[in-house]
């Protein structure tokens, strides 16, 4: 995966390896807002898959939280910018694997909301992420 800028805005873009740079792994922000999504489910007691791959390689959310009437929900956390068609395409894609698909993000302008469902959430740095504080919300799909 590569971000590539055209006409002024970014977008997430799939490459073969070598043909671009690619970009850097994950934030520490995104890896402590993952790691907390699933430390907090599977302490409530959900079964919880960290990186979930779906078997037909177009799918790999980032946590995906299982309820007790099997229903799944599948958390994309998108830090980085990402264009409008990736996040349609993703959310179908989870969608039409059985997912709830829900985009959290931490910037009001995210091209995630209001094309997905989402929740913006009141985080900028990886030490705002405390291992058992609620964080709070600041805009929600509704």
């Amino acid at each position: 995966m590569t971000i590539v800028e055209k006409n002024g805005r970014y977008h997430a873009r799939h490459v073969t390896k070598g043909e671009v740079p690619e970009t850097a792994g994950e934030s520490e922000l995104h890896k402590a807002l993952k790691n907390h999504t699933a430390e907090t489910a599977s302490r409530d007691g959900f079964g919880v898959t960290v990186e979930d791959r779906a078997v037909h390689g177009r799918r790999r959310t980032d946590v995906t939280v299982a309820g007790a009437s099997g229903k799944k929900i599948g958390y994309e956390i998108q830090i980085s910018p990402i264009a409008s068609g990736s996040v349609g395409t993703r959310t179908h894609t989870a969608v039409d694997d059985g997912l709830i698909p829900l985009w959290l993000v931490t910037n009001e302008n995210s091209l995630a909301i209001d094309r997905a469902p989402w929740a913006r959430l009141n985080v900028q740095r990886w030490q705002d992420v405390g291992s058992r504080d609620a964080l709070r919300v600041r805009g929600e799909e509704g």
